[in-house]
């Protein structure tokens, strides 16, 4: 479980951050990244759709972060829609994409 450390500390997040995300405690992030506790399944989960990583690679199953490239040549109103919407709850990005492709048909 300490991968989860090592990918909440690339995408720049403190224990704080993640378990604001994931509806959890504090205490619960560092329980799992010291492996004092093991998190459910479903918990996992969450961990690994807020972190943009395979459940694989954060259980030491894979060395492959799942991780699908963007394209950096994105325009400045590009960038600034995705960094807000990436700070909403995945099932709320997900009404957002929906939101989205609704005012296109």
């Amino acid at each position: 479980m300490n991968r989860i450390a090592e990918v909440r500390k690339e995408r720049n997040l403190t224990q704080r951050q993640l378990s604001k995300l994931i509806n959890c405690s504090r205490g619960n992030i560092s329980d799992y990244e010291n492996e004092r506790v093991m998190p459910s399944l479903q918990r996992i989960i969450e961990i690994a759709d807020c972190l943009d990583t395979s459940i694989d690679y954060l259980i030491g199953r894979s060395n492959d972060m799942g991780i699908i490239e963007t394209d950096a040549n994105l325009t400045r109103f590009q960038s600034m829609l995705l960094s807000t919407v990436d700070e909403l709850p995945t099932h709320e990005q997900y009404q957002v994409l929906g939101f989205a492709q609704a005012l296109i048909k």
